[in-house]
C-alpha cells in the first residue's frame, strides 16, 4: 500500500474511534450509553434504590444526572438486559423492584414564571398546579415508554380503568386513538401549554376553573397502577433534577409531597446543586427535617488518594471508559508517571528519612512515613524551583493520581484532561500502537493549556457566567485566586512552614463589619458558582465540631508551579485579611504565627 494511501487509511481509523472520556451532559445519552459508562459502587449511589426520600447535593459535573438518568425504569431495564446476557442467563428476574421516573426542573415549561405575576395566593396555587401536571405528564411518558417496549403490558380493561380515572382527574376525556399512556402525555402537555398561554395574560381573577394538586391527580394515578398486575410490584420512584431551578413555591410544593409518610409505594429522588439554594420550607410553613423526611447524599468527596472513596471510584470510572476501546490497559498504565518525576520523588523521599532519623533515630515507622509524606513532595518542589533559579521551571505533572487530584473531587474535572489528552494523540496521530497510553509529555502539556485557560476564564471575568456577578467583582475575584496562589506558594518553598503542601483554607473573624463580610461572602458565592472553589465540610481545629472551609479548583496550580495534591490540609485566614486580597493586598504570612491543621480524618 502506497504510504500516501496508509496515512489516509490510519487517519479515517483515527477519526472513527469515539472518544471514550467524553464528559457530555448525561441527557443527551442514549439509555445504552448511560448503562455503558456509568459505575455505580463506591459512590452511594445505592442509597438510591431504597423506599426512603433523597436528597443528592453536589456541584455540576459531580454525577447527580448520570445517577438518576441510570435508575429509570428503561436504562435499568437495559442493564438487566445485559447483566443476563454477560451471566449467560444465570439472572432470569427480567424485572426490576424500582421504577424510576426522570423528571428534569430545567424544563422551559416548568421555568416559566408568569405565576409571579399574581398575588401571593393564586402565585402559590398557579405554582403547585403547574409542578403536578408537570409530574404527570413526565410520569406518563416514562410509562409510555414501557409500552413501546410492551405494548400489551395492560389488557384493554386495564386501559379503560386508567382512561376514566386520570379523565376524570383531570376533567377531560382521555383519547383511545393512543396506547393509554401515550395519550395521557400529550393532552398533559397540551394542558400544559395551553395554561402557560393563559398565565401571559394575568388579571384579577384566577386564571383556572381547575386546580391540579398531588392528592387530586397523582394519587389517583399511582392508585390505578398500584392495582394493575404489571406495576403493583415496583416501589415508584420519583426522581427531580437540579431542584434549585424551580420557583419558590414550587419549592415548596416539592417539599410538601416529601413531607407526606403514609405510602410505602413511593418516594421523591431529589438533586440540587448546593444546599444553600434550596430552601426546605412546605407550602404549610412547616419543614422537612433530614433523617426525619429525608436522608441527604453528598456526591463530591474532601478526600482524593488513591484508596479514598473518590480514588477508587475516579478509578473504577476511568477503568470502564478504557475497556469501551479494549486498550487493555489500567489506567495507571494507561497515564504513566513521568519516569524522571518518580525517580526525583523516591530521592527526596530517602534524603528526607535520613535526616529525620538522623534527629529522630527512636521515631516509629508511622512517624517516619507521616514525616516523608508531609514534607517529601514539598522538598521537591523547592528543589525544582531552586535548580531553575526562580524561572518558568514547571514540574513534569503526569500519572493516573495527578488527575485524581486535580479533579478536585469532581467527576468532570477528571474526565475533562483524560478528554483532551486522548483527543490530542488522535490529532498527533500517535495511536498506531493501539493506544494502549498517553505519553507522560502529551499529559503535562494538556494540564498545563487548561491551567493557563481556568487562569484566563478568571481575567476575563465570570461575570457572564454568574447571574448577578458585576464586572466589577470579576477583578477582585481574580486579585483573590491570584493572593492564594502567591500564598501557597511561599508556604510551598518555605522549609519553616507547618504543613507546606495545604491548599484549602478555613475563614476566621478578623472585625469586619457586617456589610464588608456580607461582600465577602458573596464573592465566595460567585466562585462556587463559577465552580472555581469548593465548599467542603470537614473537623474543626479545636475538634469542638465541623465547619465549612474552601478549596480552590485544583486545576488552577500547575500553571502556577503547585503541589495539586494539598497534602489533605488547611489553613486559617481571617475574613479581613481575604477581603484585603479582592483589593490586591498580599496574604501576610509568618509561619511562627500560623495556624495550620492536617485533616487526614475529614470524609
Amino acid at each position: 500500500m502506497p504510504a500516501e494511501t496508509a496515512d489516509k487509511f490510519l487517519e479515517e481509523i483515527i477519526m472513527s474511534v469515539k472518544n471514550p472520556f467524553s464528559f457530555e451532559a448525561a441527557t443527551s445519552l442514549r439509555d445504552e450509553e448511560v448503562v455503558e459508562w456509568y459505575v455505580k459502587d463506591h459512590n452511594l449511589s445505592r442509597a438510591i434504590l431504597s423506599k426512603r426520600n433523597i436528597l443528592v447535593i453536589g456541584n455540576r459535573g459531580s454525577g447527580k444526572t448520570m445517577m438518576l438518568k441510570y435508575y429509570e425504569i428503561v436504562t435499568q431495564r437495559n442493564a438487566i438486559e445485559r447483566t443476563n446476557k454477560e451471566s449467560e442467563g444465570k439472572r432470569d428476574d427480567g424485572e426490576c423492584e424500582y421504577f424510576g421516573v426522570y423528571i428534569p426542573c430545567n424544563d422551559g415549561l416548568l421555568l416559566k414564571r408568569e405565576s409571579s405575576l399574581y398575588e401571593d395566593i393564586n402565585s402559590k396555587a398557579i405554582s403547585r398546579h403547574i409542578l403536578t401536571l408537570y409530574l404527570l405528564y413526565y410520569f406518563s411518558k416514562a410509562l409510555s415508554r414501557v409500552e413501546d417496549a410492551n405494548p400489551h403490558v395492560l389488557s384493554d380493561e386495564e386501559e379503560r380503568s386508567i382512561r376514566t380515572t386520570v379523565g376524570l382527574s383531570l376533567g377531560c376525556n382521555i383519547s383511545d386513538e393512543n396506547r393509554v399512556f401515550k395519550s395521557i402525555s400529550d393532552i398533559t402537555r397540551n394542558i400544559l401549554i395551553d395554561d402557560q398561554v393563559t398565565l401571559n395574560n394575568p388579571n384579577e381573577e384566577p386564571p383556572f376553573k381547575r386546580y391540579h394538586a398531588f392528592e387530586t391527580l397523582i394519587y389517583p394515578f399511582l392508585a390505578e397502577l398500584k392495582d394493575k398486575e404489571a406495576f403493583k410490584d415496583y416501589h415508584i420512584m420519583l426522581m427531580f433534577d437540579d431542584v434549585q431551578y424551580l420557583d419558590k413555591y414550587q419549592m415548596r410544593t416539592l417539599n410538601s409531597w416529601i413531607s407526606i409518610r403514609s405510602h410505602d409505594y413511593f418516594s421523591f429522588k431529589t438533586t440540587i446543586t448546593r444546599k444553600k439554594d434550596y430552601e426546605l420550607f412546605t407550602l404549610s410553613d412547616g419543614a422537612i427535617m433530614e433523617g426525619h423526611d429525608y436522608s441527604a447524599i453528598l456526591l463530591e468527596y474532601s478526600m482524593h488518594y488513591p484508596t479514598s472513596d473518590f480514588g477508587k471510584l475516579a478509578r473504577d470510572v476511568v477503568k470502564k471508559r478504557l475497556e469501551l476501546i479494549n486498550s487493555g490497559s489500567s489506567p495507571e498504565s494507561f497515564f504513566p508517571m513521568n519516569p524522571r518525576l518518580e525517580v526525583e520523588l523516591k530521592e527526596c523521599e530517602k534524603r528526607v528519612k535520613f535526616e529525620y532519623l538522623s534527629e529522630h533515630p527512636k521515631a516509629s515507622r508511622k512517624q517516619v512515613n507521616d514525616h516523608v509524606y508531609k514534607y517529601a513532595p514539598a522538598i521537591y518542589f523547592r528543589d525544582r524551583y531552586e535548580r531553575s533559579r526562580g524561572k518558568a521551571g514547571r514540574p513534569p505533572y503526569s500519572g493516573f493520581d495527578i488527575l485524581t487530584y486535580l479533579s478536585t473531587g469532581v467527576i468532570r474535572n477528571l474526565l475533562e484532561p483524560c478528554f483532551k489528552m486522548y483527543d490530542k494523540v488522535l490529532d498527533e496521530h500517535e495511536s498506531k500502537n493501539g493506544m494502549r497510553l498517553i505519553r507522560h509529555g502529551i499529559q503535562t502539556r494538556v494540564i498545563q493549556e487548561i491551567s493557563k485557560e481556568k487562569w484566563q476564564v478568571l481575567r476575563e471575568g465570570i461575570s457572564h457566567l454568574v447571574p448577578g456577578c458585576a464586572k466589577a467583582e470579576d477583578k477582585q475575584i481574580l486579585n483573590l485566586f491570584d493572593q492564594l496562589a502567591i500564598l501557597f506558594r511561599k508556604r510551598l518553598l518555605d522549609p519553616n512552614a507547618s504543613e507546606p503542601r495545604a491548599n484549602s483554607f478555613a475563614i476566621t473573624e478578623g472585625g469586619l463589619s457586617e456589610e464588608e463580610r456580607e461582600h465577602l461572602f458573596k464573592l465566595l458565592d460567585f466562585a462556587q458558582q463559577a465552580q472555581f472553589l469548593y465548599v467542603r465540610l470537614g473537623t474543626a481545629k479545636d475538634y469542638g465540631g465541623l465547619e465549612e472551609y474552601y478549596v480552590p479548583n485544583r486545576m488552577l496550580w500547575p500553571a502556577r508551579g503547585l503541589d495539586p495534591h494539598g497534602q489533605h490540609a488547611r489553613i486559617y485566614l481571617s475574613d479581613r485579611v481575604l477581603l484585603a486580597a479582592t483589593i490586591g493586598q498580599k496574604i501576610p504570612y509568618d509561619p511562627k504565627d500560623e495556624v495550620a491543621q492536617e485533616v487526614l480524618f475529614d470524609g
